[in-house]
């Protein structure tokens, strides 16, 4: 498979496994292979309702990947001085109830910028409005949104599935009086 850009998401490897790149790639892969498990960027899960997974945290929450609990796991750098080589981590934070809802998988996105580009002005006109309070605001808003939709889904799925699961409990209890 190919992106927009020509590259190529995924390739066969020795012994018939395959290996992909980038999240469509992975979520491609992932959804055509029976059984398997992969890891794609928050932000992608939410756009293309992707289920998550909710892991354990060294604190021993089970939490699942969301704005709150990337935000908890921050807390670990937070008021930290990044060093010159960036050698900095929010991954797994050390078992805390100051960590007790942070997303184990945390991480840092890093943006490659060029040092000398003729569009130099508009690039730092754009960083500096995607890492605005503004920009970030509408981000968190856009995520609250598509939670909320999924959870209206999620109960009008259990909605149409309660009578079929009381059949299924008053038919257990039936078979343990029948013998």
């Amino acid at each position: 498979m190919e992106d927009e850009g020509g590259h190529r998401d995924d390739r066969e490897l020795a012994g018939g496994r395959r290996r992909a790149t980038r999240n469509a790639g992975v979520a491609a892969l992932v959804q055509s292979t029976p059984g398997a498990l992969g890891y794609v960027s928050d932000f992608y899960a939410i756009q293309n309702h992707i289920a998550k997974a909710r892991l354990k945290n060294a604190a021993g929450s089970y939490v699942l990947p969301k704005i709150a609990s990337i935000e908890a796991a921050a807390q670990l750098v937070k008021g930290t001085k990044i060093p010159a080589n960036n050698k900095i981590s929010l991954t797994n934070p050390p078992k805390s109830k100051k960590y007790k809802n942070a997303w184990p998988m945390s991480t840092f996105t890093y943006i490659l910028i060029p040092q000398q580009t003729p569009k130099a002005a508009q690039l730092k006109a754009f960083v500096k409005f995607a890492l605005g309070a503004n920009a970030q605001k509408r981000d968190q808003e856009a995520r609250l949104r598509s939670d909320a939709e999924r959870c209206d889904q999620g109960r009008q799925q259990d909605a149409r599935l309660g009578p079929l699961v009381g059949e299924i409990a008053s038919n257990r209890e039936h078979a343990r009086r029948d013998p």
